[in-house]
């Protein structure tokens, strides 16, 4: 192989340039096409709801929008950007600069603003890299504030964020979705015991075992303590088999696993409640009180599962046990 052929090619940004003047999309390309600080490769779009259409399909590292178009402006193109969570880049152009667009583009969440005037090519390639570096970094900051610190999982708050979106997309295409909420039974005398340090152990090592049966599009997260929850999206029918097939897993998975720490060996188990959208309640805020309720009930009666029955009543429906509590 030649010193050529190992040369790693420069990366490619991908760019979606939404703009109803054919006129300005040719000299935005012709400014694109003039810079070599980066290979740029140019989708475009003439509206904000030709630009939605094509960023469902594709993803773009940046999304150069035209403020002023007719039906949709700029700024509301950026704002629907947020709300489904694209994680593009954006810059909003202008025909002439102006104080007010521009601390309107900023509140929008717009990584930058540009007027078309005197724009030039090493201006406006320097402006795209510098949207795409800013928003990598907030999307990585906005990852980690959802992380949990310990086991790496989905915070708390992440998971509401992920079960409100997951719920509405079921409702919307008549598909299921469950909670499954869990804790380790007997942590407490397992700190006790071997030390807060290889409960942490033990708490990673579950969270390690929760993310292996998970799907890749299921959610993992800790809810605090020892406390955990698998938001299982996309169930086919009432979801209850595919629910308690996942929950009979996890129970097989932690009864196998044996802590090491340090020396010290010892077990895990958990208790599971399961709770199903839309079948016990189409709130997603009760769908995750009636997992924690069941989730005790199969704590205190010995069974390694129990499935909520009612949406707002205290009344469960005890389904065949599995595993034992400590």
């Amino acid at each position: 192989m030649s010193e050529l052929e190992t040369i790693n090619p420069e990366p490619t940004l991908n760019i979606l340039l939404v703009d109803d003047s054919i006129d300005d999309r040719e000299y935005f390309r012709y400014l694109i096409d003039e810079s070599d600080a980066v290979d740029f490769c140019v989708e475009e779009a003439t509206n904000a709801d030709d630009a939605l259409e094509k960023l469902s399909r594709m993803r773009f590292d940046c999304v150069v929008v035209d403020y002023n178009m007719p039906g949709h402006n700029g700024v509301w193109l950026v704002q629907q950007m947020q709300q489904k969570d694209y994680e593009s880049a954006t810059i909003l152009l202008t025909g002439g600069g102006s104080e007010r667009i521009a601390v309107e583009s900023m509140k929008s969440g717009s990584q930058d603003y540009l007027s078309k005037a005197g724009i030039d090519s090493p201006t406006l390639s320097q402006t795209i890299l510098e949207a795409v570096e800013s928003k990598s970094s907030q999307l990585e900051l906005l990852r980690q504030s959802r992380k949990d610190e310990l086991t790496g999982l989905s915070n708390r708050r992440s998971l509401l964020a992920a079960l409100d979106k997951v719920c509405s997309r079921a409702q919307r295409f008549s598909r299921s979705a469950a909670i499954l909420y869990m804790d380790l039974n007997g942590f407490k005398p397992i700190n006790d015991r071997y030390g807060h340090q290889a409960g942490d152990e033990a708490l990673k090592q579950f969270a390690h075992c929760l993310s292996q049966v998970a799907r890749n599009y299921d959610t993992v997260a800790r809810m605090g303590g020892d406390e955990f929850v698998v938001l299982l999206d996309e169930l086919e029918g009432d979801g209850m088999l595919a629910a308690i097939r996942v929950a009979k897993r996890i129970l097989e998975d932690v009864k196998a696993l044996e802590i090491d720490y340090k020396g010290s060996k010892f077990g895990i188990s958990s208790s599971i409640g399961i709770s199903l959208f839309p079948q016990h309640t189409a709130d997603p805020g009760q769908l995750i009180e009636l997992a924690d309720m069941a989730m005790y009930t199969a704590k205190k009666s010995g069974a390694g599962y129990y499935l909520a029955e009612e949406a707002c009543s205290d009344l469960l429906l005890p389904v065949k046990g599995f595993g034992s509590v400590n």
